[in-house]
């Protein structure tokens, strides 16, 4: 790894850390939905999905089902990932899997297994807030933890769909064991 390379990565784990920790300092002054949406863009910094999705012009953050990040994700469109600048778009199950990165909106609990299973190979890193997302084949779910958002990563799950999670970013989680699903 060039030395760019790591002083970028050293960064960008710097504000990942700032990001918790504000949150855990100022949880009062900024709403949660916002927090969740500016932790969901900071995750996706820290993945890498195969090389024939990462040459894509843009990235696709999609959302599914009734959320409350609408404002929140205004300014996201303004970023970028990979030099790759974001899309923002409310999506349908039908156009799951060609998104990279997919919040899944608690209103979809009742429909995650059958959409679990769709985009079980795809390389779309999914997201939720709903509990028990990261034990029902989730990729990331966010969590409230001690008034702060937390997070935890199902292993099996990132690796089924490709993609490659930053061992900083494994190191800030709490990671589901992919042969058990219980926590390391």
């Amino acid at each position: 790894m060039r030395f760019d390379s790591r002083a970028r990565l050293l960064r960008g784990m710097c504000v990942f850390a700032g990001l918790l920790l504000a949150h855990s300092l100022y949880a009062a002054a900024v709403p949660e939905h916002e927090l969740k949406a500016a932790l969901t863009y900071k995750l996706a910094k820290f993945v890498t999905w195969p090389a024939e999705r990462e040459r894509n012009a843009t990235f696709e953050l999609c959302v599914l089902g009734a959320h409350p990040f609408e404002s929140a994700l205004d300014g996201i469109e303004k970023l970028t990932i990979k030099d790759r600048p974001i899309v923002v778009r409310a999506i349908d199950a039908v156009e799951a899997a060609a998104c990279d990165l997919l919040f899944i909106a608690e209103s979809e609990s009742e429909s995650l297994p059958e959409l679990l299973a769709v985009l079980a190979d795809a390389p779309v890193l999914t997201v939720s807030d709903m509990p028990g997302f990261a034990t029902r084949g989730g990729i990331v779910e966010l969590q409230n933890r001690d008034n702060r958002v937390g997070f935890e990563i199902n292993a099996a799950a990132y690796r089924r769909a490709g993609l490659v999670v930053s061992s900083q970013l494994l190191q800030l989680a709490s990671v589901l064991d992919e042969s058990s699903d219980r926590q390391l």
